[in-house]
């Protein structure tokens, strides 16, 4: 059903969240909202993660969500771990299922608009 006939996925049978969180990946393209290495990019249209500040509110504001939960991909340094930062931006609050695989979460506004988008459109691969 994703974007790629030749997706693949892998997560520990013993952890749904994990699963749940590839499968947004691999099924409807979201992506993670957590700062680390991983690919980013805005995942138009109805995106869960936005290229700029400004594209986040406006989407919020579009959406009717409060344009003051738009905030940058970023982690603060602890002990083992440096500081992290991206040049793109959330929406969805904590606890977010894209940005907290290890630990239970839930689809958040942004990421169900863009779920909602992909279901919408299955037919467009025409597989």
């Amino acid at each position: 059903m994703g974007p790629g006939v030749q997706a693949w996925m892998k997560c520990p049978a013993n952890s749904l969240s994990v699963c749940i969180h590839e499968a947004g990946h691999v099924v409807f393209g979201l992506i993670d909202t957590y700062c680390g290495e991983t690919y980013y990019a805005q995942n138009d249209p109805d995106p869960n993660v936005w290229s700029s500040l400004s594209s986040c509110t406006l989407a919020a504001a579009e959406n009717h969500w409060d344009p003051s939960l738009c905030r940058q991909i970023a982690r603060q340094g602890k002990e083992r771990n440096a500081s992290c930062i991206k040049e793109f931006w959330r929406y969805d609050p904590e606890p977010d299922l894209m940005g907290q695989s290890l630990s239970f979460g839930k689809f958040g506004s942004a990421s169900t608009s863009h779920i909602r988008y992909m279901l919408d459109n299955i037919n467009r691969w025409k597989i």
